[in-house]
Order: C-alpha cells, then structure tokens, then sequence
C-alpha cells in the first residue's frame, strides 16, 4: 500500500513507462490487421475498436458479441450486488438503513449530501 501521493504518482510513471512500449506494439499490429485484412488504408482512432474485435476474432477464433449472450446484463449486475453484499457487513441493520437511504435517494434521482 502506498504511504504517500508521491508514491502513487511514481508507481504510475513507472508503469505508464513499462507498458508504452507493449502499447505501440499492439496498437501497430491492430493497424497493420486493419490495413491488409480490412482494406482501411488509414486506420482512424474510431475504427480502432471494431479492428481490435476482427483481430481478437481471427487470432484467437473469440467474439465478444458472442460471449455477450452468455452474460446478460441484469444478471452480470445482480451477480456483482450479491457478492459486494457478502463481501461487506450489509446484514447489519444499521447498513441496512443506510443502503435503504441510498436507493431512495438514487431512485429519487438526487445525489447524497455530504454530512
């Protein structure tokens, strides 16, 4: 654990440094994808993603599209809520009352005030 900003900063300069290159060789090879298998003579940062995925498809035969209908969306979030909830003390009562004051207020649509 970190004891001060600057020991935050310092880690982040650090692997901001290590993973540049690792970056660039990625983001020349989604490029390079775009260009020979994509006919985009000049990838732009907006077609980076839908490259990225034709990439991911040809290289490991994985589709995120296809993934996702495994994984719906209401059931990936109540899966996190239930494990957040075991993971923390929610059953006491007194949590129990602020996370009823929680969703009222986001069902409200207003945001908590700081004491």
């Amino acid at each position: 654990m970190a004891d001060t900003p600057e020991q935050v900063l310092t880690f982040l300069h650090d692997l901001a440094r290590r993973a540049k290159p690792y970056a660039e060789k990625d983001l020349a090879e989604v490029k390079a994808f775009a260009r020979e298998r994509l006919n985009l003579a000049d990838p732009q940062p907006w077609d980076l993603s839908y490259a990225s995925e034709k990439l991911r498809e040809a290289k490991y035969a994985f589709s995120e599209t296809e993934v996702k209908k495994y994984f719906p969306v209401s059931k990936v979030l109540a899966g996190l809520f239930a494990q957040i909830k075991n993971s923390t003390a929610s059953d006491s009562p007194k949590n129990r009352s602020r996370l009823a004051q929680r969703r009222a207020l986001l069902r409200a649509g207003t945001k908590r005030q700081k004491p």
